[in-house]
């Protein structure tokens, strides 16, 4: 639950010299999250990239996501267009008994491949240059 001064998903700031405020909030970033800066003028969004999704069936993974606990099932996590994420990194965890094939977009490849299969307790994290997936 959030409290007044929390920041938000998705806040936007108003930049003035490169300082940026909203509201009177400070912009304070831990070590090791990540973050993306979109918009112009005077006006940058600042959003967290790290949300962890947990799934039991085939998944295709969105801009959005960064760690992807696998807790069930055999199934498939289908990578997006490596072409639009330049930079993106993924963190898939398979916490479950079953199989997880990780697919690399229509051609694309993972270190060569066009899939990698995770057992029980075995996880994978890649990044894309944007043009393919590499395991890190």
């Amino acid at each position: 639950m959030s409290q007044a001064g929390d920041f938000q998903k998705n806040d936007t700031f108003n930049t003035d010299n490169g300082t940026a405020t909203s509201s009177n909030k400070t912009v304070s970033i831990l070590g090791g999250v990540n973050v993306q800066t979109s918009g112009s003028g005077s006006t940058v969004t600042i959003k967290a990239l790290q949300e962890t999704t947990a799934k039991t069936a085939t998944y295709t993974a969105t801009a959005d996501d960064y760690f992807i606990n696998c807790t069930a099932n055999s199934f498939t996590i289908n990578l997006p267009d490596a072409t639009s994420l330049s930079g993106k990194i993924y963190n898939v965890k398979n916490s479950g008994t079953g199989t997880i094939t990780v697919d690399a977009y229509e051609a694309q490849t993972i270190d060569g491949q066009t899939t990698q299969d995770l057992f029980q307790d075995e996880s994978i994290t890649i990044i894309t240059d944007g043009s393919n997936w590499y395991i890190v």
